[in-house]
Formats: structure tokens, sequence, C-alpha cells
């Protein structure tokens, strides 16, 4: 039977690192992108190196094993919460439409920006700064205008979508150590309860939760060996290139829907098959050039057994964690109530408990 403990919020969990801690990490990422701000106008190439090819590598891992760690700790949230923090915003509620439509704009801006990144962000450096001014700028701005992380970290992120697919079934659990207390500013929130997030969205009533999920889901592979695949201008026109990566995701979005289709599938189960697969894609590609970029620092040049242990490795956590996300949906589905009618889906699954319970809670959930 559910239980409270079965999918614990971070209200439930226990917080083992000291504020203290958190507070002096987010001084530190908040000072490192400041400085790349600055670096990347002043020393462009050494700003695209530690930005492209040390930073950004790990991010995707990082989401995978221990999510909590970057929400904690990444510097546009820092920048987002300041203002409730330090008691200056105006703690307004997001309007309708914009909560609606904030998961598909960031899903865009995903796109955009790493699509993008072929022909303008990996060779320009002040391009780079401008894109993290604007990104710490818009952070600042939603989290001054809106309650809670709904200006920003649980809507309009970028990297949202990303964190939400991969951190759905963490290998460690490192609970928020923001929204002191729960204000209730979004539905589904992730920092609220991330194992239940996307499955709840998957069930929700309202089908564009479900309908974003799918879409980021469908298209993210194809984007990833797109954008390794295709050549970079000059070898290759740049309007080609564009038309030739939106083939790719396409073609990825296309192949979702079909197993959709036709193995009457899940949409729960498929966007875990994706997102492991995408997972596997940029690793298959920024594995040898970790080891390059280890080279360039060390003079040492890794042997190919360690790059190939580290594919095994990664397969291999990727089934474990495909297992274990398949085993939640199990737990999930069966074991909800029958409380929550306004959240009914039409096969008449409902939310589980902790969900169901801050919906009762917080008045912006109903």
């Amino acid at each position: 039977m559910f239980n409270k403990t079965t999918f614990p919020n971070y209200i439930q969990m226990k917080q083992h690192v000291p504020q203290t801690i958190w507070n002096i990490c987010r001084f530190l990422t908040v000072g490192i992108g400041c400085g790349l701000i600055i670096t990347s106008f002043t020393r462009p190439q050494l700003t695209l190196f530690i930005f492209w090819r040390m930073i950004v590598p790990l991010l995707p891992i990082l989401f995978f094993i221990a999510p909590g760690i970057w929400r904690n700790i990444c510097p546009m949230a820092a920048l987002n919460q300041a203002p409730r923090m330090f008691n200056f915003g105006r703690n307004l509620t997001l309007p309708n439409w914009l909560k609606n439509y904030a998961p598909l704009i960031g899903i865009i801006l995903f796109v955009v920006i790493v699509s993008t990144r072929k022909e303008l962000f990996n060779s320009s450096g002040p391009a780079l700064g401008l894109l993290l001014l604007f990104t710490f700028a818009a952070a600042l701005v939603g989290g001054y205008f809106f309650k809670g992380k709904s200006g920003w970290c649980s809507t309009l992120c970028p990297l949202l979508s990303v964190e939400r697919l991969y951190g759905q079934t963490p290998f460690v659990t490192v609970p928020n150590n923001y929204c002191q207390p729960c204000v209730g500013c979004v539905k589904n929130c992730y920092d609220f309860n991330p194992a239940l997030a996307n499955i709840a969205d998957t069930y929700d009533t309202d089908h564009r939760n479900s309908l974003y999920r799918r879409l980021f889901a469908g298209l993210v592979p194809g984007l990833i060996l797109g954008f390794y695949v295709i050549p970079d201008a000059p070898h290759i026109n740049i309007i080609v290139m564009y038309e030739w990566m939106a083939f790719f995701m396409l073609m990825s979005l296309g192949l979702f829907l079909m197993l959709e289709v036709l193995l009457k599938a899940s949409s729960y189960r498929l966007t875990t098959l994706f997102g492991a697969v995408a997972l596997n894609y940029f690793y298959l590609f920024n594995i040898p050039i970790a080891a390059d970029t280890f080279h360039q620092l060390f003079g040492i040049t890794p042997p190919a057994v360690i790059l190939w242990g580290m594919y095994a490795i990664l397969f291999v956590l990727s089934a474990i964690w495909i297992y274990r996300t398949y085993r939640k949906e199990r737990k999930y589905v069966p074991s909800a109530p029958s409380r929550t009618s306004e959240l009914r889906r039409v096969s008449n699954v409902k939310l589980a408990p902790p969900i169901d319970q801050l919906m009762d809670t917080h008045p912006s959930y109903r």
C-alpha cells in the first residue's frame, strides 16, 4: 500500500548539508558565472574552453546522478531567489497564460540555444557572454516580480526540461534547500517532489503537461545526434545545416510517436527510454572530448580501455535508471487515491498523495 514515505517530498527529507555550505557554494557559482561573462570579452578563447569543454559536459551526468546539488547551487537559481531571500521582491502570481505555456517556451529556448551553439556560441566568446548575461538577468528579474521559483527556475529555464527528465529518479537524493516555506507557485513542482513531478505531469488532466514532456523527450535524441553528426559551417551551408537539424529532431519525434501508437506503451516509459538514449548519445561524443581536454590540461592521454569503461558504466547506470523509473510508475498508478477528482484523467488515474496534498494546501494549484 501507498504511504507517505513512498514518494517523500522535500519537506519530509532530512537536510544533511548545513545552510552555510549551500550559501558559500551559491556565492562561488554566481562569482564564477560573472567571471565567465567578463572573461568572455577579455579572454574569449579561454572562456569558451572552460565553459564548453569543462563545465557543460559535467552537467547532464550531474542531473542524472544527483540533480538536487545543481538545483541548490545553480547561479541562475541563486539570482532568482535573491529577491526572496533579501525581501525586496514583489511576489506576484504568474499569469495563467504564462503558467500554461512556460514549459513550451523553455523547450523552445533550449532547442534554439543548442542549435545556435554550432554556428555562434561555440566560437564567439562575446556571444556566449551575452547569452549568460541574458539568462542571469532573466532569472533575477523573474525572481523580483514573481513568487517562489515561478519567475524562472520552475517555468522558463531552458535547463528545466533536462533536469526534470534526468532528475526524476536520482541515484543520490539531495532535497531542495530553497522554498522555506513552499508557496505553491507552480503545479507539479520539481523542487517539491522530484520523484513525482514528471509522472504527475504524465497523468495530469491538463494534457499540455504530458504533451510538453513527450515533446521534449521525443526530440532531444535527434537534437543531440544532429548536433554532433551534422558538419559545421563552412563545411556545409548554414541554412542546410539548420534544415538537417530540424530533420533529425522531427525524425526522432516521429519515432517516439510511432512507438507510442504501435506498441501502445505508456508515455512515461517512452520518455524515460528516449531520455536514456539521449544521455548515451551525448556522452558517446563527449567522452572523447573529455579525454582530449584532459590531454590538453595535463599532457596525458587516457588509454582506450578507460574510455570504453566509461561507456560501459554509463550504459549500466542507464539500464538501472530505466528499471528504477519503470518500477516507480507501477507503484504510483495503482496506489493513487481517489481524493482529487479535479485531477482525474480519462482513465481515472489520480495523483499520488504528496502532490495531491500540496494541491489541497495551496489555492494556486487548483
